[in-house]
């Protein structure tokens, strides 16, 4: 094993030590306070899938949710090239063509912000609705069944932002006593 993996390895022990994984202190778990919740179900749902097997219904829910997440990024992927491409083409030439020649000088920018934008849409708003209507639904239904099969089930955390110049402050007026 080459040092570094090794080092890195001793950490993880040293610090498995003191704090478990799931604990919401633990800013390297998938149950760290400061996640959002969504992000704390989804990491949850991923480590109960391995201990249970779903049923076909869920096994379709599954499959058809990816199905639609894949739609969704490659049809907005497409969506994006055809808006530039509309734009460029038929609003920025005919009424603005100083922008439309800046346009040809930089259309991979110009058609990278657009795609980019609706995709990033795209992705965030398939993610949230992945989570609520797969992930949270099915987490509740085989979180027992999981147990049963030797899951450590823990209490998703609540979230809670941590403020570090407070932290920080206190810190340095107990050094200073």
């Amino acid at each position: 094993m080459p040092p570094k993996e090794k080092n890195s390895k001793l950490q993880n022990d040293q610090i498995s030590v003191y704090m478990q994984e799931t604990d919401p202190m633990n800013p390297y778990g998938p149950n760290y306070e400061e996640l959002p919740q969504s992000t704390k179900i989804y990491y949850k749902f991923n480590k109960v899938k391995k201990y249970v097997h779903f049923s076909k219904h869920d096994e379709e829910l599954i499959l058809n949710a990816n199905y639609k997440f894949m739609y969704h990024i490659f049809g907005s992927l497409a969506l994006g090239i055809f808006l530039s491409y509309s734009t460029k083409q038929f609003l920025w030439r005919p009424f603005a063509p100083k922008l439309h020649e800046y346009i040809a000088d930089y259309k991979g920018i110009y058609y990278g912000l657009i795609t980019s934008s609706l995709m990033t849409y795209a992705y965030f708003s398939q993610t949230e609705g992945y989570i609520n209507d797969v992930c949270y639904p099915l987490l509740l239904q085989y979180t027992q069944q999981a147990v049963d099969n030797g899951f450590e089930d823990y209490k998703i955390s609540d979230y809670r932002q941590v403020d570090m110049e407070q932290i920080i402050k206190s810190k340095r007026q107990q050094t200073q006593n």
